[in-house]
């Protein structure tokens, strides 16, 4: 007899490294890069993810970019470091450091928060 399942257990020790970038018609972006040290994995029900399981170290990068006004931008980039036990967040730590550039002349604006 041959059974079929549609769950399943999968991960990865070592370094792990994941991204998404996302394009938008108007000109905006977000990027998103995620390293992972430790284990990265979970439970899979039909293919899709139910359960995390990360356990270990991982650095989050985002950048969001889009526009103000006509000559107008503002960029803002975040790092975010974590400990993760069994998908959860044991702790954790973060820079965010924002840029408005606000005329066609290039006038800026900086901002720098961490937590």
């Amino acid at each position: 007899c041959a059974a079929i399942s549609a769950v399943g257990v999968s991960g990865n020790i070592g370094v792990t490294r994941r991204g998404e970038v996302k394009e938008y018609a108007d000109g905006a972006y977000s990027k998103r890069h995620e390293t992972v040290k430790g284990f990265t994995g979970g439970i899979d029900v039909a293919g899709i993810e139910r359960l995390n399981l990360d356990t270990g170290k991982a650095d989050v990068t985002s950048t969001e970019h889009h526009r103000t006004g006509t000559f107008s931008t503002q960029t803002t980039t975040s790092q975010e470091g974590q400990v993760r036990v069994l998908g959860l967040n044991a702790a954790s730590w973060d820079v965010s450091y924002s840029q408005k550039n606000d005329d066609l002349f290039g006038s800026r604006e900086v901002a720098i928060e961490y937590h």
